[in-house]
């Protein structure tokens, strides 16, 4: 029997078809030969309505076999207010739309005053309210909610059989998992495991020709997801209670690199603000490395502003990116422009931009006099730059490109405060001579025009910075510039023109585009645009969020944020994103003469730095891991290439001898863990956030259990997920901050922390306090 090639091809099709769709196929098959009846003639088998609302009268009925209930979204990382309906019966899921109340989910939202029933009604087609308050869920929130019920959840706590990613697993009690891990032993048949106890060594050094690594208790690290509300307390038991200084997020491979340089432009590289465009009231953004609408935080929100001012005809935009999405389409019409780039070049459209803003007098120099936040707050001004501070600008000098400092002419300042906050800032005064930047209450000249200072006793060249930034961006022409990033020199000039002929109503605005090598200077240099035109927290500008209520601080009800016993974590963390100066490694190499380079790279205004964890523990630089949790984390899946780099160093327990996911699903990282312990997943959990930037409004999101938990529950009836794992934990090892008298009101009246609920109600009554 001959078969030709192509019937082969179509046979192997159809049962790839067959095998993938089978459950769609059976639905199709149902719904065609009428296997189950009809609920209804008009509406057939769809869910009733959650509530009645009479269009005359506006008589308000519940439904009363479905339970609606207010809550907050994880279907992705902007977390917006939602309302669930559950199937009281079955405890089903039904549907997911929008919570009129939060900003994120509908625009304007409905007054926190409004009770339930009303914001039902508001929903309703009573006097035509449902128009006017609509609300909703986005496509990933309802489809997100499937998850819940999928047959691939991790239900009750598993230890591996067989090797480290062999894919078998053991389903074991959750006390045995708790008695293993916190006494280890040899628990796979392959030689000792140090258990958490053991590992909870608070004053060996790691290495102690190395001190400032710290203990040997930050080999147990923590790598986490985003934080959906509950981070603060996985910081509480492995940072406060069990003393690791080694807990991160996922932001180094996520929106780490915007971060950094949004940190930068505000003055703050620790918590690393950012802030979004005002698109209520602006009438011209860029955006460089996002898709409004389609992608970044708070996206859902951010399209639906997007579209009422191009309905309006009140905001025009152009997206910067490789990509074509649909953030610019037909919808869009003139209102929305595609630029496309070159990967990785944004800086080189920035800085053309700004030359030409320089060259035509589009810059904002009025503002960006203001040397401190008096003269600004003076002059009508909600913040300040640096633009007019003095940097040493003199070749060869020892401190070249840092700010002049008053200790650095002579000003009376302690040793111990050189270089510090107490050593001040300095500008050009009326005399023409360096002055102290704070002691100013109006505004000063941004050009240095050649002013020199003695610095001991040499005179060294200084220059603003404002000066130093119109250097850099006359450094390159316009056409090299347009050779570098792919964009024609007219566009660019254009895009310049087109941002700076609306005062302070434009904005420039990036996020995760700016993942790249040099994304900190890229972000950098985008977010000071915004800067050039003085448009930070101006209506129609760009807006640093309104925030939200402290759920987890010291009151006003209760002390959620500190405890006796506690520890403070100290050391080296293992992203190495601290300076290399201030290492053991760095002095003993300066002794020899050669202190640079160093082993590896060293990033000290950098977060977290996850993507540095692997390789840096696997190779024992700075120090090797005893032990890793992952929580709700797969950062195989999310850093770029890493799989090849790690794999084989990933299966050997001798590299890393313990593994423990905390996560409701197996993914690729997890699939290398010693243990995986059962999460709460979407509405099955609790959490307090705020809402992200750009969202004026002051305003905390509750995410609550609206259905219950189906992990399996433990021997005192919680169900099984991080709090109640991490709770067991700090039992067994007799940790502070948790059980009989972990918690504390502001009068100092002990209070349990032995269940979920012991934290997050007392954190809700924070927040309704504040």
């Amino acid at each position: 029997m001959k078969i030709e090639r192509r019937e082969l091809i179509a046979a192997g099709g159809l049962v790839a078809f067959a095998a993938g769709f089978s459950q769609t196929l059976g639905r199709m098959v149902s719904n065609f030969v009428g296997e189950a009846e009809a609920a209804h003639n008009l509406h057939g088998r769809s869910a009733e309505p959650e509530f009645r609302v009479d269009p005359v009268t506006g008589e308000f009925q519940p439904n009363p076999a479905q339970q609606v209930s207010y809550t907050a979204c994880l279907g992705c990382t902007t977390l917006c207010g939602v309302r669930v309906r559950v199937d009281k019966a079955s405890g089903r899921v039904l549907r997911v739309a929008g919570n009129p109340y939060s900003p994120l989910s509908t625009d304007p939202h409905l007054p926190m005053k409004a009770s339930v029933k009303e914001s039902f009604i508001a929903l309703s087609g009573f006097q035509d309210k449902g128009l006017g308050g609509r609300s909703t869920a986005c496509g990933r929130g309802n489809a997100a909610m499937d998850q819940m019920s999928s047959p691939f959840r991790v239900l009750t706590p598993m230890k591996r059989v067989g090797p480290r990613n062999g894919g078998q697993w053991a389903p074991i009690p959750f006390e045995q998992l708790v008695k293993e891990l916190v006494e280890g032993g040899d628990l796979f048949g392959e030689g000792h495991v140090d258990g958490f106890a053991a590992l909870r060594d608070l004053g060996t050094p790691i290495d102690p020709d190395a001190p400032e690594l710290g203990a040997k208790i930050n080999q147990v690290a923590v790598l986490t997801s985003v934080n959906d509300g509950r981070e603060v307390f996985s910081r509480r038991f492995w940072n406060q209670a069990y003393g690791t200084l080694n807990h991160v997020g996922h932001g180094s491979y996520c929106g780490g690199a915007y971060r950094s340089g949004s940190g930068a432009l505000f003055g703050d590289l620790k918590r690393m603000p950012h802030a979004k465009p005002d698109l209520e009231n602006a009438e011209f953004v860029l955006f460089i490395g996002t898709a409004p609408g389609n992608a970044g935080n708070p996206f859902k929100i951010t399209g639906t502003k997007l579209a009422k001012g191009r309905t309006a005809g009140t905001l025009d935009y152009v997206v910067v990116d490789p990509v074509l999405t649909n953030a610019d389409n037909l919808a869009s019409a003139e209102h929305g422009r595609w630029v496309p780039i070159r990967p990785g070049t944004d800086g080189a459209l920035v800085m053309g931009m700004m030359r030409w803003m320089f060259e035509n007098n589009r810059v904002n120099t009025a503002y960006l006099s203001y040397p401190n936040q008096k003269a600004a707050e003076a002059g009508g001004e909600p913040s300040f730059t640096n633009a007019s501070w003095l940097v040493i600008a003199q070749d060869g000098h020892p401190r070249k490109g840092r700010f002049l400092r008053g200790s650095d002419i002579g000003m009376a300042v302690a040793d111990a405060d050189r270089y510090k906050d107490a050593d001040p800032y300095l500008v050009i005064g009326p005399d023409g001579q360096p002055l102290a930047a704070e002691s100013v209450l109006g505004s000063v000249s941004l050009e240095a025009g050649g002013l020199t200072a003695s610095i001991g006793d040499k005179s060294v060249l200084l220059m603003t910075s404002f000066e130093l930034l119109r250097q850099s961006a006359l450094k390159l022409d316009l056409a090299e510039y347009s050779r570098i990033c792919g964009i024609p020199a007219d566009v660019i000039t254009g895009l310049a023109d087109e941002f700076t002929r609306h005062g302070r109503k434009a904005s420039a605005v990036a996020h995760g585009g700016m993942m790249a090598g040099n994304g900190f200077y890229n972000a950098y240099s985008v977010v000071t645009l915004n800067a050039l035109i003085g448009n930070l927290n101006w209506k129609g500008g760009f807006i640093i969020n309104g925030g939200g209520f402290k759920d987890a601080g010291a009151g006003p009800r209760y002390d959620l944020e500190s405890f006796p016993g506690q520890i403070k974590p100290a050391g080296t963390p293992l992203g190495r994103n601290v300076p290399y100066e201030r290492s053991s490694e760095f002095a003993r190499r300066k002794a020899e003469g050669k202190p640079y380079p160093a082993r590896d790279a060293w990033f000290p205004n950098a977060p977290g730095l996850g993507t540095e964890w692997f390789t840096g523990a696997l190779r024992g630089y700075p120090y090797g891991l005893k032990a890793l949790i992952l929580w709700s984390s797969n950062p195989i899946y999310g850093i770029p290439g890493i799989r090849p780099l790690i794999e084989k160093n990933l299966v050997d327990p001798k590299k890393l001898p313990l593994i423990i996911s905390v996560d409701p699903l197996i993914n690729e990282s997890n699939a290398f863990a010693d243990y995986i312990v059962p999460d709460s997943l979407m509405y099955e959990s609790w959490g307090w956030a705020a809402a992200w930037a750009g969202i004026p409004t002051k305003v905390s999101t509750v995410r609550w259990p609206v259905v219950e938990p189906k992990a399996v529950k433990a021997a005192n009836g919680q169900p099984v997920g991080m709090e109640t794992f991490y709770i067991a934990l700090a039992k067994a090892m007799n940790l502070p901050g948790f059980g009989a008298e972990g918690l504390a009101d502001m009068d100092g009246n002990r209070l349990p922390l032995e269940r979920p609920e012991d934290w997050y109600l007392r954190g809700g009554a924070n927040v309704a306090f504040a």
